[in-house]
């Protein structure tokens, strides 16, 4: 719950629910801006008949709901309806506006909706605060691993948060402007035998009950030039063993579960969970025949 221990800096006034509402903006125990919000009881509003409204949706707010988005559907006295979700402002960029519901304790039964801000240490994205990297690494037997093409895989590890993308990632070699997404970024071994394939990223993210698919944000591995530039991140040379090699798909702020698939020929699928211990989970499902 937030803080009482206020230190008012600015009282402002506007009017919410039919009643004037006096707006303090104050720090808690923790250094957070707060915006709370109180019926003012020298308001003329609160010697009418109390406007009675529905606000559906959380009353409180815990320190978890600052990295999720949520809403609450506000019902005023004539029936309009209107949705209110948490939000990120240009004028503050690093704080997150938090709704909820509470009742005006000027009228039984009238409940309004309000909203608390609260600082985001790493910036404020699509209603919810940034979280810091969550990062694993996997050691033998590792949790998924397949064959493709003449070549063996296994994920080593995996991170999620905000990586840099050469604007030219798919083309594979590295270079051009960089911009910076929030993406869940597997790290691969892959080994390769005497005769390997040239062969594509082709790990796919399951994106919905439909099973449509989505591809990563890179389509090639950093193989080295060895058969000339077209090749370069599709063939690999024989009989090598090539560490940390990326594939990073686009990730919501708010995202802790994902589907994959390995795809090509093995088409393994595997589920990934990023734990509010701060690791990351993987398990690969259970094969069919």
């Amino acid at each position: 719950m937030v803080s009482k221990k206020i230190l008012i800096i600015v009282v402002a006034c506007a009017f919410l629910g039919g009643g004037l509402l006096v707006y303090f903006f104050a720090r808690n125990n923790y250094g957070t801006f707060t915006v709370i919000s109180q019926p003012s009881s020298d308001s003329a509003a609160n010697t009418r008949a109390p406007r009675k409204a529905i606000c559906d949706g959380p009353s409180s707010i815990a320190p978890g709901d600052l990295y999720s988005k949520r809403s609450v559907a506000f019902t005023d006295a004539s029936g309009t309806m209107e949705t209110l979700a948490d939000e990120c402002t240009a004028d503050f960029p690093s704080r997150v506006n938090k709704t909820y519901c509470y009742e005006n304790p000027y009228g039984s039964g009238n409940f309004v909706p309000g909203k608390v801000a609260y600082d985001c240490p790493l910036g404020c994205a699509d209603g919810a605060c940034k979280k810091a990297e969550v990062s694993s690494t996997f050691n033998y037997p590792y949790p998924v691993s397949w064959t493709e093409g003449g070549a063996s895989f296994s994920l080593t590890g995996a991170t999620l948060g905000n990586v840099s993308v050469p604007a030219d990632a798919a083309t594979g070699n590295g270079s051009g402007p960089a911009t910076s997404a929030y993406a869940l970024t597997f790290l691969l071994k892959i080994s390769t035998g005497n005769s390997p394939q040239c062969i594509p990223v082709n790990m796919r993210q399951l994106l919905n009950e439909q099973g449509d698919l989505g591809a990563p944000m890179n389509s090639r591995f950093d193989f080295p030039d060895t058969r000339g530039a077209q090749f370069i991140g599709f063939c690999p040379a024989p009989n090598i063993t090539y560490t940390a090699q990326k594939v990073i798909f686009p990730a919501s702020e708010n995202q802790n579960q994902f589907e994959f698939t390995t795809g090509g020929t093995s088409n393994i699928f595997f589920s990934v969970t990023v734990n509010a211990s701060g690791t990351i989970q993987l398990q690969q499902e259970a094969q069919n025949g």
